[in-house]
């Protein structure tokens, strides 16, 4: 069975900044966007269970605050952006206390600090520092929604985590270079409920580079070298409040075991 039809929706959205150079070294800039995401559904506005034209009531808001940092000279960078962000009106599946299945709108928002940092003390050798330490929560949920799987104002938002920083000295000689990278993700659910701990981790990697020629380089890899179980996310094709609390067992995806990865690369 076959049916057609169209609609019309809109939206608006816009981006506003500034930057001002405070000296040769050190600057500032700020900036403010407001755009809308207008779902995957609303593409099948006819068919299936989306059987009513898309309005532009049902489009999920997001909006962008930014205020930053940079300075720079000869051996030293560094870069600060504090960020304030939140989307509006984003459909989950819920269970109610009766147990029935439903659909609400609710917020996301996330506010904090992502940072970089670069020392280079000499030419060869480099040390660098990034990571974004935030808060990112569920909000917006209607005081008269009871939800029974534990989705409240003030949860984490499912799969990201609140700390991440990652440190990387690197050594460049002639001909190639070596690294190592140390990177720390904080704890993490797999669940709007925060029922499912995905728990926090650190991987550690070293690399080893080098080109024989121009037209010859190998590269040499080991990755998870602490060999830890780690996991990146919980039911990843399920709902985000799917077996919140209530079963033992919830499918996940883990990183891989300690490995080496070597290649051989031909220019020509």
């Amino acid at each position: 069975m076959y049916s057609s039809g169209s609609s019309k929706a809109s939206d608006t959205a816009w981006s506003i900044g500034a930057n001002y150079m405070v000296t040769d070294h050190f600057s500032l800039f700020a900036r403010a966007t407001k755009d809308f995401d207008t779902g995957v559904q609303d593409f099948n506005v006819f068919g299936g269970q989306n059987n009513n034209p898309a309005s532009s009531s049902a489009f999920t808001t997001l909006r962008f605050e930014q205020l930053g940092a940079r300075f720079e000279n000869n051996h030293f960078a560094f870069s600060a952006t504090g960020f304030l962000n939140q989307n509006d009106h984003i459909g989950e599946a819920v269970t109610l206390p009766s147990g029935a299945p439903s659909n609400i709108y609710i917020n996301y928002k996330s506010r904090g600090v992502d940072f970089e940092a670069v020392w280079r003390p000499i030419h060869e050798f480099e040390l660098s520092v990034s990571g974004v330490i935030q808060r990112a929560t569920l909000e917006g949920i209607p005081s008269g929604d009871v939800i029974a799987s534990g989705i409240v104002n003030g949860n984490q938002i499912d799969r990201i985590p609140d700390v991440q920083v990652r440190i990387k000295p690197e050594y460049k000689f002639n001909g190639g270079g070596a690294y190592l990278l140390a990177t720390y993700y904080g704890q993490r659910y797999g669940d709007l409920a925060n029922t499912e701990k995905l728990g926090s981790y650190t991987n550690y990697v070293a690399g080893l580079s080098f080109s024989f020629n121009k037209s010859l380089s190998f590269d040499l890899v080991g990755d998870n070298l602490g060999n830890t179980l780690a996991f990146t996310e919980g039911n990843p094709r399920g709902n985000s409040n799917l077996n919140a609390g209530g079963q033992a067992y919830v499918l996940a995806r883990p990183i891989w075991g300690r490995n080496v990865k070597a290649s051989v690369t031909l220019h020509f």
